[in-house]
């Protein structure tokens, strides 16, 4: 079973130090992950890197970067809800088109702001909203984190994972993955 991660900055590892590897590589998986990308600017990228590669999962984790907000956006989120949420479809819907199964991340927390914090909260739960909608699998990283000591799981920054913190990330996408790997494998034989 070949397994695509597409993602920001969680999924590329930033801020790791050399030799750690990110959560995508601890599950044997081709990761995709854009520093301070957007699900808008994803889009663009997924004929690229989903569509051509054909995996047969592909795991889909943003949320941060897009509920960030700046001064220069006189402080409205840098993808507004709806468009979040249109955009996460909008992959699940294009993952299924190419053949692949698709997996939702919820959304790790945040110790970045109070604002970031309640905002990633709120971001996390609409992922939990797609996944119903669309009848998606749903890694549940969130709660993975929040059932732990999750300030421990993360860099100074409050936002990156530290080493354990992609350790657990990985997990529970490796859990996910197990779960629905029967209907991936029927899938593929098919």
């Amino acid at each position: 079973m070949n397994i695509l991660c597409m993602g920001d900055s969680i999924t590329f590892g930033q801020h790791l130090p050399l030799g750690i590897p990110p959560w995508p590589q601890r599950i044997d998986a081709v990761g995709r992950g854009v520093c301070g990308e957007t699900t808008r600017r994803a889009l663009e990228r997924f004929p690229r890197d989903v569509q051509e590669f054909q995996a047969d999962v592909v795991v889909l984790q943003w949320g941060h970067n897009d509920c960030n907000r700046w001064e220069t956006d006189f402080g409205l989120p840098r993808v507004s809800l709806p468009a979040f949420k249109a955009n996460l479809a909008e992959m699940v819907d294009r993952c299924r088109a190419v053949g692949s199964t698709p997996i939702l991340c919820s959304i790790t927390p945040s110790a970045k702001s109070t604002q970031h914090g309640s905002d990633v909260a709120a971001y996390s739960r609409a992922v939990r909203e797609v996944a119903k909608e669309k009848r998606v699998a749903l890694a549940p990283v969130r709660s993975a984190f929040v059932e732990r000591e999750w300030y421990s799981l993360l860099m100074d920054d409050g936002v990156h994972l530290s080493d354990e913190g992609h350790e657990v990330y990985a997990q529970t996408v490796r859990d996910t993955i197990e779960s629905v790997r029967g209907k991936v494998s029927e899938a593929v034989a098919a």
